[in-house]
């Protein structure tokens, strides 16, 4: 509904953030197990390592909430961490990790102050005593609590009042518990005195004030915070790390300078030793390095620091002491890895690297590197005054890239477009910043690795894998079936045909399991085939001429249908042998046939569903009543194949129909009755289901026009679909070189696929970029786009780029202040290659860019691009702008045609009427194309600030500044002035925006709120109607604004700054939404619901959310989501879906008090996110 008076959306999250603003590890869920733990802004992950080196995410959740800080602690004699954050909500809470729940459970959470984010309102800083007796959280300016950790008579975990260390007129920039052993807790503070700048008029004070390092200490024993020292720092000082104390160290701090890093404890003199530097071109070289994060690795008797500079070079810091005696600091280059925001060094052997930018690293251990570096390429440095080490970069060796998190953190831009040659939607995004820029295209579906490919001597119909032992940890063989033949593949060191099996291989498989322990057993057409454990084979014939249809088994459970409608169930006896137990004859021609899994504990399947025409029947197999109808289902039409899904203590029946519609009913698992139906069409044929498993638990794959896997992803089923082409058949698939993939069968191939990572639902290409990647426009009837990138302090066509030594891990060459790399790539988009790239000289950096046509060249296309040359941000200015006219020669690429000196910076641009509208600064021009240059036709001055976007739709122009929202504007042919008519009634610093219809505009501004302004629809029909253009006149505004005010008819605070939004769908069919991408690398939507009813409804489950299932961090929903202003026409998707994993009690109270069932309130959140995906 995005053109009626009245809008409501759903805001719901498509994709979670990908950036990490924190990262910090201990063993959460129980002892000795290494986790990580990651805040990314607006939620908290939690991560582990498996036996393979890969990182798996084991629980996520939104806190509705900033978290601005995160530390871990540890009671003394405990073997468990927690978890403490502090966050925008006032208060400090403290977690805990229960991993058999997957949830965090919130152990205190304790008011001391004002909510929102407040300099003076402690959050900011947070840090704890390494032995885990206290914690100090600190504000930016004055304010420090410390609170006592402590345990009571339960050996409960309980917290002390806060007790104050607040310092008026001083500024925090880093806190830092240290190492006292078991002494009164004492914590490091740098702070920033500025009482007498306040005072001096003269600005002299400002520039002698000093940087102290303040030791607040925690008196356990009169429970008061006293300040025991002051030490004088370096100006430049920004970061503190806790060296380690007691008998494992000399305890103190050390300092991080520009350029230099020193040790200083209470009664120490201070310790400096200069960090090496890089070598590199021109002035680069002679610049600082600073320190950007870094992580303490302990053991007994040894201990180092690996701290980051700002190039991302590893150094590794170790002291010489004795005793408490610090004699000299050492510093020596470790390896280079992506600028972090936090790393961590886990006691497994792993680094993780939380990057700035771009995907997230784990790498490996390979040594622990030297202690000092070598001297023969030092030289003195004169801000130093003393003799710095040089370095060069080299490849890893000390480490190795184990696994890799994809992230799309920033995103600039993204547009919805067709992608793979028209075949699907998709959604292009500009990423990263830097050497570690990307374009990625976003496709709904999961990756896919392709580990290999075989070709098959026909077309496979089926394909399973089966161990021939209960012990064994991977599968043993690989059964293909063909018509009227079998081919059985040993899986080892080589995939290799055998003939020494003992399955039958004369005759297609219908099915093929282990038997028992340590036996196999085969369904044909004719009868069944057991191998036993010592190769004997007993053989079982169909009955007559009858023929075995279907058949399903376990271990220790077979069941077959035949031709003549008869059901037979086989048992395993306690010898080995496989006895028919049960005969059911007459039941009808079966078109499909599934066991329910075997419970923990049991020895059989308790279920048994037979689709029959369009019925399908539950039949139980419990020895009391065997194949008694328990329960059954009328269908629409006849079903083609069935399967069973535990998942969350529940059981579901899923049924696969013919016209590609997929029915989830819930199954009683004690007294196997069907409910709670739900449909979804996933493809236009014929659904097959075929039992999988993924993460070590039970899944299947729906096998249509598309292949979709559902799974359990903490504690909730997903369905997706596989981004692969689609294959006839797929099994499970384990190997020592794969040990949780899926073997599939398509045309005459074998395949072996991994899915990259659960949980994921768009699935990422990425092609690298050498710069900053600004802006793209599709190019129409090709698959090229093109791309403007820059960078400030880059030099131009200076990247390097090498297998061991990538741009992305190793950077760019910096050019220095003042000095742009900037370039035009075009870029074929299916095959990911690049058509054409221009590098700009003359220190110029492309800003923006449009495809454009011209009266006087009718049947040609253009491509605009606007640059500055000397460009400078702040203040905004530039020696020359220009805008650069390329024609589009069809799938070839473009050609220059000429070039336009303008007096500013071209910030916006767009294509009107054969013409071009260009922001130039607060100036809005219309350009004409001409043979030598474009020709400047009309201008308007009346804009506030910078301009930052134009849309056009019809006679109508959208302009967006940068501080000021929208104005619409409307050109007078008459008078050849542009004039504005409309604008907004609250300042927004819109970063994008999309027209929703002809009077409405979906925006984000750089606070994170999402907005829809709107333009009276009767007031716009008047004004397009008006003939004369009397009621535009921009002279009669008020307030130096415009005559006429849109309205804000959504307002939504997401907690994310985004950069790009696009109106549209993601798949064929679906409805149309709002998309939106943030800097974190959240993919969002904005849903319209479709009735007034339904979103009363999901108001109202709204509201007892909040009361129900409060923020995790304690910061009240409401005034989060009207952060800036109040939420309005919005539901908060994410609070609701939260329902989802209550328990079922409160969701029964819930459900109770909106007089719906929870199935029903299940479904309505389930088909609200199925409408886009």
């Amino acid at each position: 509904l995005l053109c009626t008076a009245t809008m409501y959306l759903y805001s719901v999250t498509l994709q979670k953030a990908g950036g990490i603003q924190k990262a910090v590890y201990g063993s959460f869920s129980a002892p000795k197990v290494q986790e990580i733990v990651v805040s990314r802004g607006k939620s908290l992950e939690v991560f582990t390592t498996d036996g393979e080196g890969r990182l798996i995410s084991l629980y996520y959740t939104e806190v509705f909430g900033t978290i601005l800080s995160l530390s871990t602690f540890r009671l003394t004699g405990g073997n468990r961490d927690y978890i403490i954050v502090g966050s925008d909500s006032g208060k400090i809470t403290i977690l805990m990790y229960e991993r058999e729940k997957a949830t965090f459970v919130k152990i205190h959470q304790e008011t001391f102050g004002k909510s929102g984010s407040r300099r003076i309102v402690p959050g900011s800083y947070l840090t704890c005593d390494p032995r885990g007796r206290a914690v100090l959280i600190s504000a930016i300016e004055k304010q420090k609590f410390v609170y006592v950790l402590n345990r009571d008579g339960a050996a409960n975990l309980t917290i002390s009042s806060p007790l104050e260390a607040h310092k008026s007129h001083t500024i925090t920039f880093d806190v830092v518990g240290m190492d006292v052993d078991y002494e009164n807790p004492c914590f490091a503070c740098l702070e920033l005195d500025y009482s007498e700048v306040d005072e001096d008029a003269t600005g002299e004070a400002a520039a002698s004030v000093e940087k102290q390092i303040t030791y607040y200490e925690l008196d356990l024993g009169l429970n008061h915070v006293v300040r025991k020292a002051t030490l004088a720092v370096e100006r430049s000082a920004h970061a503190l790390y806790a060296v380690p104390g007691g008998g494992d160290g000399p305890g103190g701090v050390l300092v991080c300078s520009e350029g230099l890093i020193s040790y200083m404890n209470i009664n120490h003199d201070a310790v400096a030793a200069p960090i090496p530097r890089r070598e590199q071109v021109g002035d680069a070289s002679l610049r600082p390095p600073v320190i950007v994060t870094g992580a303490l690795h302990k053991q007994k008797k040894m201990f180092f620091f690996l701290l980051q500079t700002d190039v991302g070079d590893l150094m590794k810091v170790t002291l010489d002491y004795e005793k408490n005696k610090v004699s000299r600091v050492k510093i020596a280059y470790f390896d280079t890895v992506p600028i972090a925001s936090s790393i961590c060094v886990l006691r497994s052997g792993y680094l993780f690297v939380a990057a700035e930018f771009s995907n997230h690293c784990l790498f490996q251990f390979r040594s622990i590197g030297e202690d000092e570096m070598d001297l023969s390429r030092a030289r003195e440095v004169k801000d130093l005054g003393t003799v710095v080490p040089f370095y060069s970069p080299r490849p890893w060796e000390n480490i190795s890239l184990a696994d890799e998190i994809e992230s799309l953190s920033p995103v600039t831009k993204m547009e919805l477009t067709d992608v793979q040659g028209g075949s699907g939607k998709g959604l292009i995004c500009l990423c990263g910043r830097g050497a570690r820029s990307s374009i990625r295209v976003l496709q709904y579906g999961m990756g896919i690795t392709e580990m290999a490919v075989s070709d098959m001597p026909g077309n496979p119909s089926s394909v399973w894998t089966v161990k021939t032992s209960a012990r064994a940890e991977h599968d043993d063989y690989i059964v293909v079936s063909f018509v009227g033949a079998t081919l059985v593949l040993s899986i080892g060191e080589r995939v290799e045909e055998v003939t020494d099996s003992g399955l039958l291989l004369s005759s297609s498989t219908l099915a093929v399991g282990r038997l028992g322990d340590d036996a196999l057993v085969q369904v044909h057409p004719h009868g069944i085939r057991h191998v036993r454990s010592d190769r004997r084979i007993n053989d079982w014939k169909a009955p007559g001429r009858q023929q075995v249809s279907h058949a399903s088994l376990t271990s220790t459970q077979v069941v077959l249908c035949m031709t003549g409608g008869d059901v037979l169930y086989f048992e395993l006896d306690v010898s080995g042998q496989l006895l028919e137990v049960e005969r059911v004859e007459g039941l009808g021609e079966v078109q499909a046939l599934s066991l329910s899994p075997v419970d923990e504990g049991r020895k059989r399947a308790k279920f048994m569903a037979v689709a029959v025409g369009s019925i399908v029947r539950v039949l139980s197999l419990d020895p009391q009543n065997t194949m008694e109808t328990v329960a059954s289902q009328g269908l629409s039409e006849n079903a083609q194949s069935l399967c069973f899904l535990p998942a969350g203590g529940l059981m579901y029946l899923y049924i696969g129909l013919g016209s590609g519609i997929l029915i989830r009913s819930t199954i009683d698992k004690i007294t196997g009755a069907l409910s709670d139906n739900r449909t979804r069409l996933i493809g236009a044929r014929g659904i097959r289901l075929r039992e999988l498993r993924l993460n070590g638990e039970s899944a299947f794959a729906a096998l249509s026009s598309k292949t979709w896997v559902g799974y359990s992803y903490q504690r909730r089923v997903q369905l997706a679909p596989l981004a692969y082409t689609p294959v006839e058949d797929v099994s499970s698939f384990s190997s020592p070189d794969c040990p949780e993939g899926i073997v599939a069968v398509a045309g005459n191939t074998l395949r072996i696929l991994s899915i990259d990572r659960l949980g994921e639902v768009l699935h990422q290409t990425a092609f690298p970029l050498d710069y900053t990647p600004r802006s793209f426009v599709r190019i129409s009837g090709t698959s090229l786009i093109a791309i403007i990138e820059a960078d400030h302090n880059a030099i131009a066509s200076t990247v390097t780029d090498t297998d061991e030594m990538p741009k992305s891990v190793f950077g760019v060459v910096p050019g220095g202040k003042g000095k742009w790399g900037s370039r035009i790539r075009v870029m074929d988009l299916d095959k990911g290659v690049t058509v054409q790239c221009f590098a700009l000289a003359n220190n110029e950096a492309a800003v923006s860019l449009c495809i454009s046509a011209f009266a006087d060249r009718p049947g040609e296309q253009f491509l605009v691009v606007g640059a500055a040359s000397d460009m400078v941000l702040q203040p905004r200015s530039c020696s020359s702008g220009f805008l650069y006219l390329y024609r589009i020669n069809g799938s070839q690429g473009i050609e220059i045609v000429h070039k336009t000196a303008i007096d500013g910076i071209p910030s916006a641009l767009a294509s009107f009427k054969g013409r071009l509208l260009v922001g130039v600064g607060k100036l809005l021009r219309i350009y004409d194309g001409g043979k030598k240059k474009l020709l400047k036709k009309s201008e308007n001055k009346f804009f506030p600030n910078l301009i930052t976007s134009i849309s056009v739709r019809g006679e109508r122009i959208y302009v967006s500044d940068v501080a000021e929202a929208f104005h619409l504007v409307r050109y007078k042919k008459s008078d050849n002035a542009l004039v504005i008519f409309a604008d907004c009634t609250h300042p927004r610093w819109t970063t994008s925006s999309t027209l929703l219809d002809y009077d409405s505009i979906g925006a984000v501004d750089k606070f994170g709120n999402f907005f829809v302004s709107r333009l009276d629809a009767k007031l716009s029909e008047e004004l397009d109607e008006d003939p004369t253009g009397a009621r535009i006149k921009w002279e009669y505004g008020t307030l130096n604004g415009a005559q006429y005010k849109m309205d804000d008819v959504i307002n939504f605070h997401m907690g994310e700054t985004s950069c790009a939004l696009v109106r549209g769908s993601l798949q064929a069919g679906g409805d149309e939404a709002i998309i939106t991408a943030g800097v974190m690398g959240t993919i969002g939507a904005f849903i319209p619901f479709l009735t007034a009813s339904d979103y009363k409804l999901f108001q109202s489950l709204e509201m007892h959310m909040r009361q129900e299932n409060p923020p995790l961090l304690g910061r009240d929903h409401l005034a989060y989501r009207s952060s800036y202003f109040p939420v309005k026409g919005t539901i908060d998707g994410d609070m609701v879906e939260t329902f989802l994993s209550l328990s079922p009690e409160r969701q029964r109270d819930i459900a109770d008090s909106l007089d719906r069932s929870v199935s029903e309130l299940q479904k309505k959140i389930e088909d609200m996110r199925n409408r886009i995906l």
